[in-house]
């Protein structure tokens, strides 16, 4: 921790404090936590739509680049941007291995 002018501290985590976390498939506490971050965020229903393989709009690309950027934060792992074209979203290894979990839904065919 940093004291600033202020007298407040700042908490800086580093690579010391919080060495990076490698994604682990059966994960339980992943899993928890971003179904959590998908209910939260209201995103279970687009979730559902790019499982399905149904159109994505806008609303839905944003909020994968929120949960992308949340499984980041407790993963450690790159984030891989949006594809251009044909607008489906690379998501995170985390995200995309717990899919069908975090959309209650039977994987597609």
């Amino acid at each position: 921790m940093t004291p600033t002018d202020t007298g407040r501290m700042i908490v800086n985590p580093g690579p010391w404090d919080n060495p990076p976390r490698k994604w682990v498939a059966g994960d339980e506490d992943g899993a928890i936590n971003l179904s959590i971050i998908v209910d939260g965020l209201g995103a279970r229903e687009s979730l559902i739509r790019l499982h399905r393989g149904e159109p994505l709009d806008d609303h839905d690309l944003a909020l994968f680049g929120v949960v992308n950027f949340q499984a980041f934060l407790m993963t450690y792992e790159p984030v891989v941007a949006l594809l251009r074209a044909p607008r489906r979203p690379q998501l995170h290894p985390a995200v995309f291995e717990l899919m069908p979990v975090l959309a209650d839904d039977p994987p597609s065919p």
